[in-house]
């Protein structure tokens, strides 16, 4: 199921993402990390491999990662 493309872009996919709502947020909340979510078997990464290994350089966190007080998931 596609969750963040609304329409077919008709190109291949470079990367694939398998992930969960919530782990997706923790991530993107700083909540959590692109590793510890792979460790744990909640992101699967399939595809382009320096996509895979650079996941962290091109997604961004949100700006409220920054603030004081966010708590790691356990």
């Amino acid at each position: 199921m596609t969750e963040l493309c609304s329409l077919d872009p008709r190109r291949d996919v470079d990367l694939y993402v398998e992930t969960g709502v919530v782990s997706l947020g923790a991530i993107l909340e700083g909540r959590s990390s692109i590793d510890r979510e792979k460790e744990k078997g909640s992101l699967v990464l399939s595809g382009d491999p320096w996509l895979a290994r650079n996941m962290d350089r091109w997604l961004r966190t949100s700006v409220y990662a920054a603030l004081e007080g966010i708590v790691p998931l356990s």
